[in-house]
């Protein structure tokens, strides 16, 4: 009743007095928990990377906002200034 099962396509005999080599369960979870560690830890990096790169992003907008406010002014020295027609050539003389 108790006969062995053979595979004939990998070679392998299975009864009960022999191990066929297949990880233990713990094997299994270790390896298991490793990687799940490993991908969280990628998912990590990465969004500590685009988190960091929408900060730069929000600062450098705020720094050009603050030069363009300071700049925006127009400085004359010869007469009034006048503020050109939006879409308005300028014509050089």
């Amino acid at each position: 009743m108790n006969q062995p099962a053979q595979h004939t396509s990998l070679d392998i005999v299975v009864d009960g007095e022999h191990d066929i080599g297949l990880p233990r369960r713990a094997r299994v979870g270790k390896r298991a928990r490793v990687a799940v560690i490993v991908v969280a830890l990628m998912l990590g990096a990465g969004a500590t990377r685009t988190i960091g790169t929408i900060v730069s992003n929000v600062m450098g907008a705020r720094h050009l906002a603050e030069v363009t406010k300071q700049n925006g002014p127009q400085y004359c020295s010869a007469g009034p200034c006048r503020e050109a027609l939006a879409g308005a050539a300028r014509r050089g003389g």
